[in-house]
């Protein structure tokens, strides 16, 4: 994944995606890339998504370690941490592309409609909880909190970074892109 240009990465991401549900992986090698990827990381994409234990973008886009600059928490929501560490990430290495991905049957949608339980996943997840269209609601919602961000906007506005939504099926291991 050489080019810097984020629609070619989103293609490179979307390929591995192809891999991983063939069931065609790449096989790396763990100390090679180990010793890679702790000389140098040099993320290509920043990839916000849940923290559900089915959902590992490393292996869903059939990349090495230190090529995604992953965030990861219950139900892929979006506060000022998040928002933060993409500000990092966007900075740091300069990446020209930012996912959001949430995934299908996510317990966290879920259990954010009992915002008396779970008033902190409430407030960063939105939309329908249950039912089809309640990770895609949710991922729409991530990405315009991320546009707030003054930095982020701006690396939209002059930099060309795209924001793309996805969707994982934990079922099948495809991922769907929303339109944007």
């Amino acid at each position: 994944m050489q080019s810097q240009d984020a629609p070619a990465v989103w293609k490179h991401l979307v390929e591995g995606n192809g891999r991983f549900v063939d069931g065609r992986m790449t096989h790396f090698d763990p100390k090679v890339e180990r010793r890679n990827s702790a000389r140098n990381p040099t993320p290509r994409a920043i990839v916000l998504t849940c923290a559900d234990p089915r959902v590992v973008p490393e292996y869903i886009f059939d990349l090495p370690p230190g090529t995604l600059f992953t965030i990861r928490n219950a139900g892929a929501g979006v506060d000022t941490s998040v928002v933060a560490a993409c500000d990092f990430g966007l900075e740091l290495f300069r990446t020209p592309l930012i996912v959001v991905m949430a995934h299908t049957r996510c317990a966290a949608l879920l259990a954010a409609e009992s915002s008396d339980r779970f008033p902190a996943l409430s407030e960063t997840t939105q939309g329908e909880r249950s039912g089809a269209g309640a990770a895609e609601a949710n991922v729409r919602f991530g990405i315009e909190r991320l546009l707030t961000s003054l930095g982020i906007a701006a690396a939209v506005r002059e930099r060309g970074v795209l924001i793309q939504g996805a969707i994982y099926d934990v079922d099948t291991g495809h991922v769907k892109t929303l339109p944007i």
